[in-house]
């Protein structure tokens, strides 16, 4: 390996061109690292992206289940009503044990909230961001009736 000694700079313009080497070296290393970090931005972004959605797939199924086990609920719950009121015991305990009460599935909101903390939602185009919004919103809400429902 050959090892040359430093040559001294005699001129102005050898000392311009030594100074215009560092400084595309230095542009060039700048710019390739903002592309990386660019190109690793979008892929987070198309991660979380498909996270989100699949996740709102999900809750959508679960919300289809609800409703058409809305109708089964409400007519289990009006028979225990009914036994409630009728002071018959035995059909209640029948009722409460046999009547396959189904507890509602829990929405989940994680995808969504992990895109948010990480600034990735902030990537999402403006109409898909504020869809999203709305939705978690409706999750939410949904899923604090849910519970009230649930209580009562």
């Amino acid at each position: 390996m050959d090892i040359h000694k430093p040559k001294p700079i005699h001129s102005l313009r050898e000392l311009g061109t030594e100074i215009g080497v560092i400084v595309v070296g230095i542009l060039i290393a700048l710019g390739l690292e903002q592309a990386v970090e660019t190109w690793h931005t979008n892929e987070r972004t198309e991660v979380a992206l498909h996270a989100v959605d699949t996740e709102v797939r999900f809750n959508l199924a679960k919300a289809n289940r609800e409703l058409d086990m809305r109708a089964c609920m409400e007519r289990q719950i009006a028979a225990l009503s009914s036994a409630i009121g009728a002071d018959d015991q035995a059909e209640v305990r029948r009722l409460l044990t046999t009547g396959g009460f189904v507890e509602p599935f829990p929405w989940t909101d994680a995808a969504w909230r992990a895109a948010v903390d990480a600034g990735v939602a902030d990537r999402f185009d403006q109409a898909r961001r504020r869809n999203y919004w709305l939705i978690y919103g409706t999750v939410n809400a949904t899923d604090r009736a849910q519970d009230q429902y649930g209580d009562a």
